[in-house]
């Protein structure tokens, strides 16, 4: 990537998170060794999905999320729909994501699920999300 892309795709980022008002996304100077792992998870989400909702997997490192289900599951609806609320415990928070998000075509990454239970809160079925939906996890344990 040469000086010329990185300040392009800068400017992309930074147009379009003014366009849906969103904080920007900051875009590393010089990302090393991502390109060959991002076609594997393109591919990944672009052969096994058709129109249907696609879930995948990715394990390595632990990432940086760390916080209670019931704030992950306010902070999935708040930011996906910009609904603010206070879930009163996580079952709760399940039939309001369900309801809200069957529809909605969504992109939810997951990052350092090292629970089982945490999976099942936050995206536990296909069918919680609507048609062309991608939800991508990242956890240490295989």
């Amino acid at each position: 990537m040469n000086e010329y892309e990185h300040t392009f795709i800068g400017n992309i980022v930074q147009a379009v998170s003014n366009k849906i008002n969103r904080a920007p996304l900051h875009v590393v100077d010089y990302p090393v060794g991502l390109e060959s792992r991002i076609c594997k998870v393109n591919s990944l989400l672009n052969k096994t999905c058709n129109d249907g909702v696609c879930m995948i997997g990715i394990h390595g490192t632990g990432g940086i999320v760390k916080h209670g289900l019931e704030h992950l599951q306010e902070q999935l609806l708040y930011k996906t729909i910009r609904l603010e609320m206070k879930i009163g415990g996580v079952n709760e928070g399940i039939e309001i994501i369900k309801e809200r998000l069957c529809q909605k075509k969504v992109l939810l990454i997951l990052d350092d699920v090292d629970e089982l239970k945490q999976l099942k809160f936050l995206a536990g079925r296909f069918d919680w999300f609507g048609p062309n939906s991608r939800v991508i996890i990242t956890t240490r344990d295989k």
